[in-house]
């Protein structure tokens, strides 16, 4: 998929997870946002060339933002998008990402504190989500959805079913491990349930 990054981000990724509702009218949806409706006129974050102008870009949520690595990728894969906001706690990302990338995105504050408004205000086409790898780390304890490190990402399983307007995407990227998680699984029966979604999962090595 295209959201994937190109070949000298995927040392970084590890294992991921791209999620994609397929109901009809959210196929559609899907299907002119990836071929037509790309590429805002005047972002910073837009593919240039002629192919792409005009077009409307994807309206991207990063969520456990970081230091915008996800951002990063998404630019080196040529979708046009448009960063619509950008969540994270951390002071010393802040202060990177905001380096990088400015700060009109980025906004300090934890996941599990995003209500069911705020998330719907931003009308995001696509969530990028890079959630604590701790929780399922062959080196940690492993103690999945019982580590505090978790309640972001599970707030957010809560959070999606009760939404007028959820995302038609998620890229989800994390450690060998979280495919075995708990957390995977709560996360993949909030998508069944909302009805339509596919899913497929790679696991990329250096």
């Amino acid at each position: 998929q295209a959201w994937l990054a190109p070949s000298s981000r995927r040392a970084l990724l590890r294992s991921l997870s791209w999620m994609v509702p397929m109901v009809p009218e959210a196929r559609a949806t899907a299907d002119d946002a990836a071929s037509t409706a790309f590429a805002p006129e005047n972002s910073t974050d837009s593919a240039e060339g002629a192919g792409n102008a005009g077009r409307r870009p994807l309206r991207v949520l990063e969520l456990f933002a970081g230091m915008g690595g996800m951002h990063a990728a998404g630019i080196e894969s040529g979708l046009p998008m448009e960063v619509v906001a950008s969540y994270d706690v951390s002071e010393i990302c802040s202060e990177a990402y905001r380096h990088n990338y400015g700060n009109q995105s980025w906004r300090l504050k934890t996941i599990e504190r995003l209500s069911v408004e705020e998330l719907d205000s931003l009308h995001a086409d696509v969530w990028l989500m890079s959630p604590p790898c701790q929780p399922f780390t062959r080196s940690g304890k492993r103690q999945d959805h019982e580590d505090n490190r978790t309640l972001g990402l599970l707030h957010l399983v809560r959070v999606i079913g009760e939404m007028r307007h959820p995302p038609f995407a998620i890229l989800l990227e994390n450690v060998i491990g979280f495919e075995r998680s708990e957390c995977r699984k709560r996360l993949l029966r909030a998508l069944v349930a909302l009805g339509g979604w596919e899913g497929a999962e790679w696991a990329l090595d250096p």
